[in-house]
């Protein structure tokens, strides 16, 4: 786990041209200020995850030259109260997952939703500076690898957030991408803030090791390996 880790950092570093010499901290993150951490370590890249602190944080500091103390993932807790990640979300017969088109999404959301975050145009550095806000805000490997990906692979273009709100299970967020300012926006990540339950409801799956049951109604299914959620419908 550890040299995986490693490996993607040096990766993220390397693709946006980092000196192994000295990473240099940024001005600290206004955006999602209620779950800002605050470091107070800046390492060089090639050290970020040897050993977990006092606490069990790994200090990791990202392309950006930001230092962010990542905490490993307890899932059920995660399951119970936190924000979830899933490449795939299926609500009934509908399929929600990143990499489709704003209009996608609309069709099988409604159209009743939030635009938490209008049309803006952002360099390659500035969407590095902005997933880097992002692990930040949410500073724990589960969100780690997937963020790292987008520091890795991304470009300039026009971004946009949008948000859907059901009472029976909660939010999804989606964060999206276009080359024009017109469009087509895809998605490019998804936030799943599900209804808080006690921890204690949340219980492995029959047999399954990887695999998370929340009691419904909805009752909803969280399979790690594969990070796909079902929200079962009536």
């Amino acid at each position: 786990m550890m040299q995986k880790l490693l490996l993607i950092r040096i990766a993220l570093a390397l693709s946006m041209g980092a000196s192994p010499s000295a990473a240099q901290p940024v001005a600290d993150s206004t955006r999602h200020k209620d779950r800002d951490i605050q470091p107070d370590c800046v390492r060089p890249f090639w050290l970020p995850l040897a050993l977990p602190d006092s606490t069990g944080m790994m200090p990791f500091v990202d392309i950006t030259g930001r230092c962010i103390p990542m905490g490993h993932v307890d899932y059920q807790k995660e399951f119970a109260c936190g924000t979830l990640a899933p490449d795939k979300i299926l609500i009934g017969d509908q399929t929600i997952q990143t990499g489709q088109t704003e209009s996608g999404l609309i069709r099988k959301l409604g159209s009743d939703y939030t635009v938490l975050e209008p049309a803006t145009w952002r360099s390659k550095l500035e969407d590095a500076n902005y997933v880097g806000e992002l692990m930040a805000a949410y500073a724990i490997t589960m969100h780690f690898y997937i963020l790292a990906d987008l520091q890795r692979d991304g470009a300039d273009g026009w971004f946009k957030v949008l948000e859907w709100s059901s009472p029976e299970w909660g939010l999804i967020r989606a964060y999206l991408r276009a080359e024009r300012e017109t469009g087509p926006y895809t998605a490019r990540l998804l936030h799943l803030e599900l209804n808080k339950v006690p921890r204690e409801k949340i219980k492995r799956g029959t047999g399954e090791r990887t695999t998370w049951v929340r009691p419904g109604p909805p009752m909803i299914i969280w399979n790690i390996d594969r990070n796909i959620i079902v929200i079962k419908q009536p």
